[in-house]
């Protein structure tokens, strides 16, 4: 028999766990569609590669690697792509 506690738990402690809860339904899926990892997802909403280790129970190298190729690779491109856009829009308009 398992005995029960009324001490509450902190609030990051219960999102924690909810969160890891959440990565691993997320993980768990085997549904076959191109969806972004639970890594990528939780550092799009502002976690730090340490607390997405924490969360998900993988290394925070592991996890840095992941969120370097997934996220902030991509964002850099695309940043490198506006910039481009725009000088290419620049020298256009400078043309005429």
């Amino acid at each position: 028999m398992t005995t029960q506690t009324t001490d509450p738990i902190s609030p990051e402690a219960a999102l924690t766990g909810v969160l890891a809860l959440l990565a691993d339904e997320h993980a768990a899926r085997p549904d076959g569609s191109e969806r972004p990892g639970a890594e990528t997802l939780l550092a799009r909403a502002g976690l730090t590669t340490g607390e997405i280790a924490r969360v998900t129970g993988q290394p925070a190298d592991t996890v840095a690697a992941r969120v370097e190729e997934q996220v902030e690779g991509p964002a850099l491109w695309r940043t490198l792509r506006r910039q481009r856009a725009a000088v290419e829009a620049k020298r256009a308009q400078a043309e005429r």
